[in-house]
């Protein structure tokens, strides 16, 4: 939410889709003919295997690719899981994807199997006109740029074209109409950076008394926070960009205390909570 709006509103519970994801999980497994049950993914089971997975998964998606190859079972576990958990991880995917219309195919056992997945995509007109503002975007990033600019430039493509809008929260409520509230901003921020090949994630919590998103962005080896929503009704559009977390936590208090440990370098911190990405 902005500063502005944050006065009127309730503390009420941050954007989380992990309780829908996870009620999907127990109602598709049949559905899929996986027949196996969806484990928690507990830190001291998450392996090296799963988590590259998970990378393949997302960026699949993430680039709207027609079909995901996972060959072998990763970590000797099913790939469902797995694919739920990027959806949960990764709320924006759902602008342009529904997971009931995924296949799952499988074949082989051991060393042999294979799990094919064939994403759904959504072909609405508006889904449409926000693919084709992200193809633009895109093009228009600065060529041969180092992360640093292109985070720049989408942050200030935010400010700069979109104002704020509390019930508007997905990304083609951002890149098309131009409105959105904090969800989205965070969401558009994490997806086209992403795209761009840089390090950026979704952040929910608490700021001006009311729910809140935002996102870390990692620069050289160095994570920052960043909240572009703020900074788009600021005097100063670069407030809230790039702040470590001793700065950013003044005002933003994330859900997950860790969710911006990695921002503590310049206080010789060291972030060493578990994370399955």
């Amino acid at each position: 939410m902005t500063k502005a709006a944050a006065a009127n509103q309730n503390r009420t519970r941050p954007f989380r889709n992990g309780f829908f994801i996870r009620t999907l999980c127990v109602l598709l497994t049949g559905i899929f003919a996986l027949s196996m049950a969806v484990p928690a993914f507990a830190k001291e089971t998450v392996s090296a295997e799963q988590k590259q997975c998970a990378e393949q998964i997302y960026q699949a998606l993430l680039h709207d690719k027609d079909q995901i190859v996972i060959t072998g079972k990763p970590g000797g576990g099913d790939v469902l899981p797995i694919y739920l958990e990027v959806w949960d991880r990764h709320p924006g995917l759902f602008y342009d994807s529904v997971f009931n219309d995924t296949r799952f195919e499988e074949s082989g056992e051991g060393k042999t199997y294979v799990c094919r997945i064939r994403p759904g995509y959504l072909r609405s007109r508006e889904v449409e006109a926000t693919r084709t503002v992200i193809r633009t975007l895109l093009d228009n990033a600065p060529e041969n740029g180092t992360d640093a600019e292109k985070e720049r430039y989408v942050h200030d493509w935010l400010v700069d074209h979109v104002t704020y809008e509390k019930d508007a929260r997905e990304i083609p409520d951002c890149l098309v109409r131009h409105r959105c509230n904090c969800r989205a901003f965070a969401l558009t921020m994490e997806y086209l950076l992403n795209r761009l090949g840089v390090p950026c994630r979704y952040v929910t919590g608490y700021a001006g008394g009311g729910s809140h998103a935002w996102n870390v962005v990692t620069l050289d080896g160095k994570s920052y926070a960043t909240d572009a929503c703020w900074d788009a009704s600021d005097p100063n559009p670069y407030r809230y960009y790039n702040l470590p977390a001793s700065e950013m936590e003044k005002s933003h208090h994330p859900e997950d205390p860790s969710a911006m440990a990695d921002c503590r370098f310049h206080d010789q911190e060291i972030a060493g909570t578990w994370k399955l990405f």
